[in-house]
């Protein structure tokens, strides 16, 4: 019985917000068949639009999160402008954000860029790939809840309205432990089933979460992806 229940929570959710994302691609008259461009999907808000460090997040997204259990929900402060910030640009202008003055560029790519911190610490990395999509934002969302019920996950908005998974794992890069936290935006497949998706990063050493994670916040704060 509590199995079936959550199938029933899931579905119910993910039926919710199917409608509020087909919603804000109609709005958006993006069509939904273009892997040409990184549109991901727009929150539906019928009140004022939240400012640039605003949190708020529809009633839908709200119920997705609910979906992961509380100590395995990111927990990112809200985020503030970066004091002595470098605004920076991506992907031909289409993403723009803002590091720390003295993070410097060691990546500077049509496809993928990366920017270090002075003391080698945290790294932000961004990406534009073509992938095959099989299934929708909210199916890879409950996939990963039901499949890795250990994960943290969580939907976020980006500048407001831009929504895509976030996560919080753990790597091992020659012999050391780090932690990444990543963004990934779900827009529309074409018809070949493959959709130009934007990812964005910052990797810090293992178990800094609590230490670095108002940069972080302020980082993605930053983030503005046009349409």
């Amino acid at each position: 019985m509590k199995n079936k229940l959550s199938l029933l929570k899931f579905g119910s959710v993910s039926a919710l917000l199917a409608l509020s994302l087909a919603c804000g691609s109609a709005a958006d008259g993006s069509g939904g068949n273009s892997s040409d461009s990184i549109y991901v999907a727009k929150e539906v808000n019928t009140n004022a639009a939240p400012s640039a460090n605003s949190n708020a997040s529809s009633p839908a997204m709200e119920a997705a999160n609910k979906l992961v259990e509380a100590e395995k929900r990111i927990g990112l402060p809200p985020a503030n402008p970066i004091e002595k910030g470098k605004p920076q640009a991506f992907y031909s202008n289409t993403v723009s954000f803002t590091v720390p003055a003295d993070w410097k560029n060691k990546m500077p790519n049509a496809l993928e860029s990366r920017f270090d911190s002075p003391d080698g610490k945290l790294t932000l990395m961004l990406s534009v790939l073509t992938w095959e999509k099989a299934g929708d934002m909210m199916q890879e969302f409950t996939k990963t809840i039901e499949a890795k019920p250990e994960a943290k996950v969580s939907l976020r908005a980006l500048g407001g309205d831009t929504l895509g998974i976030l996560s919080l794992d753990e790597t091992d890069s020659v012999n050391t432990k780090t932690n990444i936290i990543s963004w990934e935006s779900y827009p529309p497949p074409d018809s070949k089933r493959e959709a130009r998706v934007l990812s964005i990063s910052v990797i810090f050493p293992h178990g800094e979460f609590e230490q670095h994670k108002q940069l972080i916040s302020d980082i993605y704060g930053s983030i503005r992806v046009k349409k």
